[in-house]
Parts: C-alpha cells; sequence; structure tokens
C-alpha cells in the first residue's frame, strides 16, 4: 500500500519545506527541493529546509533530493500539493 499525502495553500503564501536525512556513512553535502520538476531551493546545512512561494495557482509535484559526499543521490517520496488562487467575492446589497 501507498499512502499519498495532499496539502491545499491559498495564493499568495509562503511554503516552508523541510526534509529529514540521514546517512550513517556518509555525510549529506545538500539537499534540493524540486516543485515539477525545477529547482526551487537547495539547503547544505541541517535542518534541511527552503522557503518557496509558488509564482502561479495549480498542482504541484514536491520532491527533495539529498546528495552524500560521495556524490550519491537519492529521492524522497513525492508531496502533492495545490495552490488555490485567492479569489475576492464582491457582494451587493
Amino acid at each position: 500500500k501507498r499512502i499519498h499525502l495532499a496539502f491545499t495553500f491559498t495564493a499568495p503564501t509562503n511554503i516552508t519545506l523541510n526534509a529529514n536525512v540521514s546517512d550513517p556513512a556518509n555525510p549529506i553535502v545538500d539537499v534540493k527541493f524540486y516543485a515539477n520538476n525545477s529547482l526551487i531551493g537547495t539547503s547544505t546545512h541541517t535542518p534541511y529546509s527552503t522557503q518557496w512561494i509558488p509564482n502561479n495557482a495549480g498542482s504541484y509535484s514536491i520532491v527533495a533530493q539529498a546528495t552524500d559526499n560521495k556524490g550519491v543521490t537519492t529521492n524522497s517520496d513525492t508531496l502533492f500539493l495545490t495552490v488555490m488562487k485567492n479569489q475576492t467575492i464582491a457582494l451587493n446589497a
């Protein structure tokens, strides 16, 4: 069984992405964060995190990729999130 987590945000919003990474054999050099395969941030020290402000409303697939000091990379499971457009509704009475 696989469990997929999904989150919804309303734009504009600042989203903090965190990755818990450990490698007992080799130190982690960096963790890169991707949204829809585009690099959105890199962290080189713990806690591994980045701030991201999505440019557009829409659906995003988020992946973190850790690289150790030997150049070996490992990807996280994909996190799915949706950014909704902030809408203003005018009511006239």
